[in-house]
């Protein structure tokens, strides 16, 4: 996922556009490319601004959905018997498997 100022992109693609308002945004793992015309500059770079923001959060939240996985899963390793709640001992067996 990208979004670019399209205007090589663009040229390629397209004759005869005001370049400063051409951007390009790159969808998914198949690289599927979008060609976007804004009707001003101003107007292309608050797009892009607001796509790469939205690109920088949904980053954040897949990371922090990854550390919540991950703990969730060191939790239920050391969770012996399985009850929910850790003992003295798996509070042990938690702190020495994060530490390692």
């Amino acid at each position: 996922r990208e979004v670019r100022e399209g205007e090589k992109d663009f040229s390629k693609k397209m004759k005869d556009l005001q370049k400063s308002c051409c951007f390009v945004i790159i969808l998914g793992a198949s690289h599927k490319i979008m060609y976007m015309l804004a009707p001003d500059q101003e107007m292309r770079d608050k797009w892009i601004r607001a796509l790469r923001y939205a690109m920088q959060m949904e980053q954040l939240a897949e990371q922090r959905n990854e550390t919540d996985r991950n703990i969730r899963e060191a939790f239920n390793r050391a969770d012996i018997n399985g009850d929910g709640h850790l003992d003295f001992e798996e509070v042990m067996k938690l702190l020495k498997s994060l530490n390692t």
